[in-house]
């Protein structure tokens, strides 16, 4: 938690009251809810940029990966090692969008956080609290255990007697063995994906995702290990205006910064704790690969809106 140096200054804090864009941090809630319906991480999707869909009330949704980049046929594996936008959001419309919203729900996003069910819901168009995700994320920690967060321990009174004391509220909502694929998948975020400083640098096994909102409007890392989980987020007191250029980054994205202070953070925090791994991969749907290329059906690619020309500037 950060509410600034001076409490009689700025009695803000940042962790359970600020509020960013969650961008890509949202598509873990997208595999679990394709994981639970039998979806498996060796399934192949489509990723060339842009694509265009349904909006879900008719009207087109364009979908572009960052930077424009194009991946082909790619298994959700790999789409999810890189964060492809335009194969997560047909997996939520697949999954059903109904039921993204229902994981989030789930993992700890309460319900004053606002998640309409659309297809950009999987691509983080809802604004959490940074102690939501950090919620969520530990959720998946716990192997699909969720419990209630509390920031206060004990309170004492005068003589020692205890006045209050926190009480671990805890229900399992996720299956292990979906927990156990999602974990795969996120772990190997941090080895080759978006993610993959924390692997450098933690040099233990980790889970997370980056999230980068539009126009580099925040950043996020969220994560866990087997003992832990912690969340990163990067945004301006106005959360609309671009992180660009923060530090001498022409873009700043959650692979950067919150990535980068994720790692030494945890690292920190267990020093030399011995190393735990995580459960092997359940393997839900099998190992085979399976076509889901044309599982969601595209809106006429004429819909996509052409990109402005760029106005000449005048010589002086």
């Amino acid at each position: 938690m950060y509410g600034g140096k001076d409490y009689l200054k700025y009695q803000f804090n940042a962790a359970t009251q600020g509020i960013a864009s969650g961008g890509s941090s949202f598509k873990p809630f997208a595999l679990v809810a394709a994981l639970e319906s039998g979806i498996p991480l060796t399934s192949v999707w489509n990723g060339d940029s842009p694509k265009v869909y349904d909006d879900g009330i008719g009207r087109p949704y364009v979908v572009n990966n960052y930077g424009g980049e194009t991946w082909g046929n790619i298994s959700l594996l790999k789409a999810t090692e890189h964060s492809v936008n335009t194969i997560y959001v047909p997996l939520g419309i697949k999954a059903g969008v109904d039921k993204v919203v229902d994981v989030a729900r789930r993992a700890g996003v309460p319900t004053t956080v606002e998640m309409i069910a659309s297809p950009s819901v999987t691509l983080g168009s809802s604004s959490p609290h940074v102690i939501d995700l950090a919620n969520a994320y530990a959720t998946f920690a716990a192997q699909g255990v969720y419990a209630k967060p509390f920031i206060i321990n004990e309170v004492q009174g005068p003589n020692k007697g205890i006045l209050y004391q926190g009480r671990i509220q805890a229900q399992e909502v996720f299956s292990k063995e979906v927990m156990a694929d999602l974990t795969y998948a996120l772990h190997q975020v941090t080895i080759s994906g978006t993610g993959a400083i924390v692997g450098a640098r933690l040099k233990r096994p980790a889970a997370g995702k980056t999230g980068t909102s539009n126009d580099n409007a925040s950043a996020w890392f969220n994560g866990y290990t087997p003992e832990v989980a912690a969340s990163v987020a990067f945004y301006r007191d106005d959360a609309t205006q671009s992180l660009n250029g923060i530090g001498g980054l022409n873009s700043v994205t959650g692979g950067s910064f919150p990535a980068r202070i994720w790692a030494a953070y945890v690292k920190a925090y267990l020093g030399n704790a011995p190393i735990q791994d995580f459960p092997a991969a359940a393997n839900i749907g099998g190992t085979d690969a399976v076509d889901y290329t044309n599982a969601v059906p595209q809106m006429d690619p004429a819909l996509i809106p052409p990109s402005p020309t760029p106005t000449p500037k005048k010589k002086k």
